[in-house]
C-alpha cells in the first residue's frame, strides 16, 4: 500500500532572472531535502512572462533531474510565456486553467545602447542560436502543425488551454485550488 501523498504547495510568479532562478532551486532543494518526512509531490503554481533564456533552460534542467519520487505537477492558472514555457514543459504533469494562456515568440536582444554593424552580426546569431535551443526543447513535448509553429518563430502565437492540451504542452485543463497552507516562492524584498 501506498503512502498518503503528501504534496507540497509552492508558487512562482515573477520574471525569470539569475536570481529568481536561483531562488527557485533553492526552493526546489528544500522541498526535497525536508526529511519531517519527505514530501512526494509537488504542486506549483507557475505564472512568469518570461525572462532569461538561459536562466529558464537552468530551471528546466533542474526539475527535469528532480527526484523521480517528489513528481512535479505544474499549474498555469494566467499566463507562461516566452522562456517561462520551457520551465512549465520540465514538470512531470502540467495542468493549465481555463482561460490561461501561454505565448511563444522568437529570441529578443534587450541592446542597452546602440550597436556596431559587428555587434549586430553576433547578436543575430546568438539569437538564431536560441532559437534553434527553444524550439529543440519545446518540440520535445509539443506536437504542433508546421503553420503554429512558423507563426511562433516568425511574430509571436499565444496558445489557448485547450490548444495547449492538443499539442501536448499541457496535459488537462483543470483548475487549481487553493490548499489550507501554502509555501509562497516570491521575489525577495
Amino acid at each position: 500500500m501506498s503512502p498518503p501523498l503528501d504534496i507540497q504547495h509552492v508558487s512562482f510568479s515573477e520574471e525569470i532572472t539569475e536570481q529568481a532562478a536561483a531562488r527557485f532551486i533553492h526552493w526546489m532543494d528544500l522541498i526535497s531535502l525536508d526529511s519531517r518526512p519527505r514530501h512526494n509531490a509537488v504542486h506549483m503554481l507557475f505564472n512568469s512572462s518570461g525572462g532569461m533564456i538561459v536562466d529558464a533552460i537552468n530551471m528546466h534542467n533542474y526539475v527535469k533531474g528532480y527526484p523521480a519520487d517528489i513528481p512535479v505537477t505544474m499549474f498555469n492558472s494566467g499566463g507562461v510565456q516566452s522562456a517561462a514555457v520551457l520551465v512549465f514543459l520540465s514538470a512531470t504533469r502540467r495542468i493549465v486553467c481555463p482561460y490561461a494562456k501561454f505565448l511563444l515568440h522568437p529570441a529578443v536582444w534587450k541592446a542597452a545602447s546602440g550597436l556596431n554593424t559587428e555587434q549586430h552580426r553576433i547578436v543575430s546569431r546568438s539569437l538564431a542560436k536560441n532559437d534553434k535551443d527553444i524550439d529543440d526543447i519545446l518540440k520535445t513535448r509539443i506536437n504542433m502543425p508546421a503553420t503554429k509553429w512558423k507563426q511562433a518563430r516568425r511574430h509571436q502565437l499565444e496558445i489557448s488551454a485547450q490548444e495547449a492540451v492538443d499539442f501536448g504542452l499541457a496535459d488537462e485543463i483543470a483548475a487549481w485550488s487553493v490548499p489550507s497552507v501554502i509555501s509562497i516562492m516570491a521575489p525577495a524584498k
